[in-house]
């Protein structure tokens, strides 16, 4: 099965599933649609649990690197204090805007 999988071009895999989704949704009803669809996402999820957890286990998680963590968390530290002055922004011009009317 490795070997079926790592031959197909992206395209054709990716196109696959796209093809089955479309031929499922003329087959089935919108409850059903949703049940086997949340069926296939939990399958998906299991098999990305699995592998990563394989992946830490073996110490093959190369995707972790604690300096880029870092740099992420400033990152998203810097958005979320944009954001709060933004909304601090918009709620100072909503209360004079209340006091004007």
């Amino acid at each position: 099965m490795n070997k079926l999988i790592s031959d197909i071009n992206p395209y054709t895999f990716t196109g696959s599933a796209i093809l089955i989704g479309f031929l499922l949704v003329n087959e089935l009803p919108a409850s059903e649609q949703s049940s086997v669809g949340n069926w296939l996402q939990l399958v998906g999820l299991v098999m990305q649990t699995y592998a990563s957890q394989v992946d830490i286990y073996q110490g093959t998680d190369d995707k972790c690197d604690s300096r880029e963590d870092v740099s992420d968390l400033e990152s998203l530290k810097n958005a979320i204090d944009i954001i709060k002055k933004k909304l601090d922004d918009v709620e100072c011009s909503c209360s004079e805007d209340d006091v004007k009317s």
